[in-house]
């Protein structure tokens, strides 16, 4: 069952750039244990993505959503790395198209390129006017500022403190589970022989992105973007001998693929469509079909704030 938790909001907060609009109150909902999901309302969509200057949003037409893809079946994924560390993962789908007015006119404009825009790719299948591609890509992790700690203090203390972390749209903090789950076992014994620990909490940020691709005039052009900004953490923690000085001192990086396991963030913010590919696919298509040549891609808009308790959770988000 789902849980409500109500949040006054003060203000929003954009990532890129650092604003601050007004806001009225709004619910949480726990859609699993201990992980919590906001949708903005209308209004508050409207305040954030209006001051957000660095990433251009769209005013997306939604009347033809439901009306132009029947069913997505993939049938192609490759993978990347590039030099600087961003992940690109290519995934091809065919593409059922309903029986709808929308539909023609996505493959009335396929069918009068069709003819003379086909290639051969360099991974040895054909590539022909009109085929849709989605593209994920995850930026590299970066590092931000410390953004929590706890001083010097014994077990029963570490074992009643949790470290916060402001939201990023809304206003307020949200909150770990209790500290000393985060040492490890052995300064755990320690802290549990009467020395004193403390521990600092620094962020890392990523951004992911879903771009809609179709293939026209001979290469895949990207006609839609939808996004997901990403949070997660390092924790470095120390353990003092009685003298002051230092017993034990590690850092666990609670990030992607780290040593062979990857975490799942912290906080993270996403736009309307970006965990839905069957929507990203129906306005890649119908952008497509009403303007195939336009030079940039429409830019999905922020929407959602989720958030865990457990900020040790192994896995990855479902992309």
């Amino acid at each position: 069952m789902i849980r409500k938790i109500t949040i006054s909001l003060m203000s929003l907060i954009l990532i890129f750039p650092m604003l601050v609009v007004s806001a009225s109150a709004n619910d949480f909902d726990e859609i699993e244990p201990g992980v919590f999901i906001n949708k903005l309302s209308e209004e508050q969509i409207s305040e954030v993505n209006g001051l957000n200057t660095l990433q251009r949003t769209d005013k997306i037409n939604t009347e033809y959503l439901g009306r132009i893809v029947e069913e997505l079946t993939l049938y192609k994924t490759e993978e990347e790395m590039q030099a600087d560390g961003t992940i690109n993962k290519y995934e091809y789908y065919h593409v059922k198209y309903k029986d709808s007015k929308e539909a023609s006119l996505v493959q009335e404009q396929i069918s009068s390129n069709k003819a003379i825009n086909s290639n051969i790719s360099p991974m040895g299948f054909n590539n022909e006017e009109g085929d849709f591609r989605l593209v994920t890509t995850f930026e590299p992790l970066v590092e931000q500022t410390k953004f929590d700690s706890v001083s010097k203090n014994l077990y029963s203390n570490l074992a009643a403190k949790t470290y916060e972390k402001y939201f990023s749209l809304l206003s307020g903090k949200f909150i770990s589970n209790y500290i000393i789950g985060y040492f490890s076992s052995e300064m755990v014994s320690d802290l549990i022989g009467g020395l004193e620990g403390r521990g600092d909490a620094t962020a890392y940020f990523r951004l992911a992105k879903k771009t809609g691709q179709i293939y026209h005039n001979g290469s895949f052009k990207s006609y839609f973007v939808a996004y997901q900004q990403e949070f997660y953490w390092k924790h470095e923690t120390i353990t003092y001998n009685k003298d002051g000085s230092v017993k034990r001192a590690s850092t666990m990086y609670y990030i992607p693929q780290t040593s062979g396991v990857s975490y799942k963030p912290i906080h993270w913010i996403y736009s309307h469509y970006f965990n839905d590919n069957t929507k990203i696919a129906e306005v890649t298509q119908y952008q497509y079909g009403v303007e195939p040549n336009r030079s940039v891609p429409i830019n999905d808009y922020l929407a959602y704030e989720g958030y865990r308790n457990d900020w040790s959770t192994i896995g990855t988000m479902s992309y």
